[in-house]
């Protein structure tokens, strides 16, 4: 499958890179010649009705009654500049052209308002003036005023907006068209990915083609197969926690079983001496049944599907060095010899979950305290890989066990590592056993120290 995949992924790519080329840029030639014929046709007819009409006339009609009304109560001459310009101020002008006889007068412009748009430019100014302008009687005598406002840009503005839609849309339509066979395949997909989505796993997608839809098919084949083997697992787990379910039963029995036989003696022992006796055993018996009841809920709570929210990434020393400080205490209060070397040598950050931390010490300790010989040291020691922080709890194992193992404490550490996004190892044999705890170092650790 995977061969399979890889053969298709070359051949697709020389496909659809050479088809996707050629549908973007023709796409894009032909979206940019219509847009680009249509708005040097619409812009000629728009310098065309704007040179013969007497739309740049008639647009300022208005403005020059208020100017015509200005002049006749403040008595202004036509030369009277200063007047002149505050006014365009305040009406918020920035081009006004008087002239008398073919003489100017007056002459305010804004370069800024003669772009390549506009239907005229400033060199042909007083030509447009001469065609468009009003008759102002000034208190020195009439003259012709033409106030320029640009208010036909925004017909080429929206000329060129228009255009270019359509030169998009164009081109749009143009490279949809050209990908409406693999539009259709990719509707048939959706409709197999809407089956996968509703648990139809059995039936195999077919593969068909050397291009990106059959590389596509492939992937989509791939994720059928690994849901369906997603599925068996959780079957196989499902059956796994009715096995380890069972098994707990049996192994509770046999505490059980003797708690309640000291108790039954318990009641019948006539000194205090031998009731403590009793009552000795029977508290280590409901001791056991504690433990095994925790460890079943720590599984089952570890097991959960949920993901977990980890702490934020920190210094290893600062987020683990707690938890393997608080171990070292118990064993060391239990009677054990503890080596620790220097742990955190090299500052990288982990991220952890602090309650499944505190369980994970709890299993260790008290697999130590069952399982490890008294009289040899357990030894604490760290190693990193280029991914992993690596802890490692390492003791002799005693000569008789303390009770038999169910290894669920072993199990809980396992899943809540899995949980962390890291893992658990273990290694064993006649004499010695291991635990590795592996935590991934986050990516924004140190560069200088990202290998061992």
């Amino acid at each position: 499958m995977d061969n399979q995949r890889h053969t298709l992924n070359k051949k697709s790519e020389h496909v659809y890179h050479y088809k996707i080329a050629g549908l973007v840029a023709g796409a894009l030639f032909f979206g940019t010649l219509i847009s680009a014929v249509l708005f040097l046709s619409g812009d000629k007819i728009l310098h065309s009705y704007f040179e013969t009409s007497d739309y740049l006339y008639r647009i300022e009609t208005h403005r020059m009654y208020t100017l015509q009304n200005w002049v006749n109560e403040n008595n202004i001459s036509a030369s009277d500049t200063d007047q002149l310009s505050e006014w365009m101020s305040q009406q918020n002008l920035s081009n006004m052209f008087i002239q008398r006889n073919d003489n100017s007068l007056f002459r305010n412009l804004s370069t800024k308002s003669f772009s390549s748009s506009t239907v005229f430019q400033i060199q042909s100014l007083p030509d447009v003036a001469k065609r468009n302008a009003h008759r102002i009687d000034f208190s020195d005598g009439a003259a012709d005023v033409f106030i320029y406002e640009g208010f036909e840009q925004k017909y080429y503005i929206i000329l060129f907006l228009s255009t270019g839609l359509i030169g998009i849309l164009t081109s749009m339509l143009i490279f949809f068209s050209g990908f409406k066979k693999e539009i259709n395949d990719i509707r048939i997909l959706n409709q197999k990915i809407s089956d996968i989505g509703a648990g139809s796993l059995d039936t195999p997608i077919s593969i068909t083609g050397n291009d990106e839809i059959a590389y596509l098919t492939s992937g989509i084949e791939s994720m059928r197969v690994s849901l369906l083997e997603k599925e068996q697992h959780e079957q196989e787990m499902k059956q796994a926690q009715q096995r380890l379910v069972l098994g707990m039963a049996h192994d509770l029995r046999t505490p059980l079983a003797t708690l309640l036989t000291d108790l039954e003696l318990l009641k019948r022992q006539p000194s205090e001496t031998d009731k403590l006796k009793y009552a000795e055993r029977a508290l280590i018996k409901t001791q056991e049944i504690r433990t095994l009841s925790d460890q079943l809920f720590e599984y089952f709570l570890a097991s959960a599907a949920e993901p977990v929210l980890l702490e934020p990434c920190e210094s290893a020393k600062y987020a683990l060095g707690d938890y393997l400080s608080e171990l070292y205490l118990y064993l060391s209060q239990e009677g054990f010899e503890v080596y620790a070397e220097e742990l955190f040598s090299q500052e990288v950050k982990v991220r952890i979950h602090m309650e499944y931390m505190n369980r994970i010490i709890n299993n260790i300790f008290s697999n130590i305290q069952k399982y490890a010989d008294r009289q040899e040291p357990i030894f604490f020691s760290t190693n990193r890989t280029d991914d992993y922080l690596i802890i490692s709890f390492r003791n002799k194992i005693a000569a008789a066990p303390y009770s038999p193992s169910t290894g669920i404490g072993v199990k809980n550490i396992a899943l809540m590592m899995q949980k962390m996004n890291g893992k658990m190892e273990q290694f064993a044999d006649s004499t010695y056993y291991e635990i590795q705890l592996y935590f991934p170092i986050c990516q924004d650790s140190f560069p200088s120290e990202s290998t061992c």
